[in-house]
């Protein structure tokens, strides 16, 4: 289901017998890869002295039940770790549930749930989650970066209504504005309330009243529509037809030839695009199907408009576009106003924070686990084509792309040997290995027999979990044994090759700032003064400044804004920039322009010319002094 789905925390008891059916899929099943590691042989992680398999919390929809099944067959089958696979309804769950929470009021420690793959960002935006977060500190979840492909979610066209629409009146129904009513009837090419059985419907106080409590005070203050609420003991609540549909005002006056939307038992999507189907003036009603098999059938039949999210493999061997809406606006969004959609964002992996302390390689492969759009793509086809149980045997396609996907997989495992924070390497017995030694090269002369670099497999250098040693880099050098990182060369000094064990000194008394912060720079051996318009950090770098610049053939000889207005003038002026002739503001741009590049004075005149009365925009010029 899609992240926009908002389950009550406080579970109504129609839905406490799915939510509890639904909360863990036991591990268990056969191994998938041949050379798996025996189960016998795997280990719980310990958190606040609790042994506990890894919990790996994932979506209840099978797209995201294959990703995380995928992610739980490395976990256990190579990295060794136990695992539990438990299901949500919703990103916000999935989060709340990495933080040791049931709901953003009932929260305990250790959690029992470590990795979300495949979280949709706005999920991590909302406030059940924020004031968790806020109050967990360091210990809340983390987002360990992107997996790779987006996540989206709205209202969908089926193809074939969308060519209809397109060869009789040249307007595409995946953009928002052909559903103007006020110009355009797509209801003549779509499917429409009259058309669907309303005992496939749930009535909007089992659905939309309890999946979005506030949604009728949302509408009000952000439309001012106060036809389409009704107030109930205080409270105002979307006001249903029939109590299944709420249509949007562009068709209230006929509700039975609205265009139908309909969505699943929890209202999907209801709360941003009741909004939306008002403000853009779309003749639409919407409704919630009983169940999930309902909304697939009754959408299947229409094959009009859907709400939809993908990944997904509800439709994905039929052909829909996503209607497109007005980009983004936070600061409406803020408000609770939606004229526009949430921006399509690729998908975030997140983890527990002990993780980071009990299993630093789970961590890693986490980090690491990137797929494709057309990769998933291709693996979701291929999970439908083959017929297997939507939810039941997620397992199996999981499985079968990885029996062929080994090289793709194989490079978010991090290898053995790269060891974490409190680690170091060990042989078969248990034993540690000794630290490697590695000769500082003496290609320049002045490294010397016997200065060697420790590569330590312990992190804290560029040498961090090196199987060989590389050269200090111009600028730097490696001057004490057990380094494991090269050091800059200090103001002053400079390291004019590879490979140093030490740093050049420049001469006597240029160690120090001269000219008003001007530093010294080494220059084929020996040390100047670092030109006009230039500074020199360290390490015989050289950067300009700004309003400064220098040819390839003389790097060294760096030209200012009095370089520029003399230059300038043997060429009678300088193109600075075109600007609206008849700009208000077009005096003082041109100051603003002459100001950035270090040239005070009045405002320069335009070029003189014969401006005829279509002329848009001229050139303004220096003024020869």
């Amino acid at each position: 289901m899609p992240w926009s789905v908002r389950a009550p925390f406080i579970c109504s008891s129609l839905l406490l017998p799915l939510l509890i059916g639904r909360l863990t899929v036991a591990d268990g099943a056969q191994t998938c890869l041949p050379e798996a590691l025996p189960e016998n042989q795997r280990s719980n992680i310990t958190v606040e002295g609790i042994s506990m398999p890894i919990g790996i919390t994932s979506g209840d929809w099978d797209a995201n039940i294959i990703i995380n099944e995928i992610a739980g067959i490395v976990v256990s089958e190579v990295l060794g770790y136990n695992y539990r696979l438990g299901l949500e309804i919703h990103s916000l769950n999935r989060l709340l549930r990495l933080a040791g929470c049931a709901n953003p009021d009932s929260c305990t420690t250790p959690s029992s749930y470590h990795i979300a793959m495949e979280i949709y960002t706005p999920a991590a935006a909302l406030s059940e989650f924020t004031s968790v977060a806020s109050q967990m500190g360091d210990a809340a979840p983390q987002n360990v970066g992107s997996i790779g492909y987006p996540g989206t979610e709205g209202i969908f066209v089926f193809e074939e209504r969308r060519q209809a629409y397109r060869a009789d009146t040249g307007l595409d129904l995946a953009y928002y504005f052909s559903y103007n009513a006020s110009w355009f009837h797509p209801e003549n090419y779509l499917a429409t309330v009259s058309q669907v059985d309303l005992d496939h419907l749930l009535p909007c106080g089992q659905s939309v009243d309890i999946a979005w409590p506030a949604i009728g005070q949302q509408y009000l203050n952000a439309t001012g529509d106060a036809d389409g609420v009704e107030n109930r003991q205080g409270k105002w609540y979307l006001k249903c037809w029939h109590d299944k549909w709420w249509p949007a005002p562009a068709c209230r006056s006929n509700v039975s030839n609205c265009v139908a939307i309909v969505t699943g038992d929890g209202a999907w999507g209801m709360r941003t695009h009741v909004q939306l189907a008002a403000f853009h003036n779309m003749p639409v009603a919407f409704a919630s199907a009983v169940n999930f098999d309902a909304y697939a059938s009754v959408t299947r039949t229409l094959k009009s408009l859907a709400f939809w999210w993908s990944p997904d493999t509800t439709f994905s061997d039929l052909q829909l576009a996503r209607v497109v809406f007005p980009q983004y606006d936070e600061a409406e969004h803020e408000q609770g106003i939606f004229k526009t959609v949430d921006n399509v964002e690729p998908l975030q992996n997140w983890i527990a924070a002990e993780l980071l302390n009990v299993a630093q390689r789970a961590v890693r492969f986490v980090q690491g686990f990137r797929m494709s759009e057309s990769d998933l793509n291709e693996l979701l086809r291929t999970h439908v084509q083959s017929g297997r149980d939507a939810i039941r045997d997620a397992r199996g396609s999981a499985c079968a792309w990885i029996l062929t996907h080994r090289d793709q997989w194989s490079s978010w495992v991090p290898s053995q040997t790269d060891c974490t924070v409190g680690q170091g390497l060990a042989d078969a017995q248990g034993n540690f290995v000794a630290a490697r030694l590695c000769h500082l090269p003496t290609r320049t002369g002045v490294g010397e027999i016997g200065e060697y670099v420790h590569l330590l497999p312990l992190p804290g250098g560029d040498s961090y979990g090196a199987s060989f040693c590389s050269d200090c880099e111009l600028g730097t050098m490696a001057a004490a044994r057990g380094s494991t990182q090269c050091t800059l060369c200090r103001l002053g000094e400079f390291a004019n090759s590879s490979a140093m064990s030490f740093c050049f000194s420049c001469s006597a008394g240029t160690e120090q700032e001269v000219d008003s912060g001007r530093h010294v720079i080494e220059v084929q051996g020996s040390c100047k003064l670092c030109p006009r318009g230039s500074h020199c950090p360290g390490s015989n770098e050289l950067v300009l400044l700004a309003g400064y610049f220098s040819s390839a053939q003389v790097p060294r000889n760096c030209k200012g804004p009095s370089d520029l207005q003399r230059r300038c003038a043997v060429f009678w002026g300088l193109l600075l920039k075109r600007l609206p002739v008849r700009h208000p503001e077009m005096s003082t741009n041109v100051r603003n322009i002459f100001a950035q590049v270090g040239i005070r004075g009045p405002a320069p005149m335009a070029a003189t010319m014969n401006l005829g009365s279509n002329v848009e925009e001229a050139y303004f010029l220096l003024p020869l002094s």
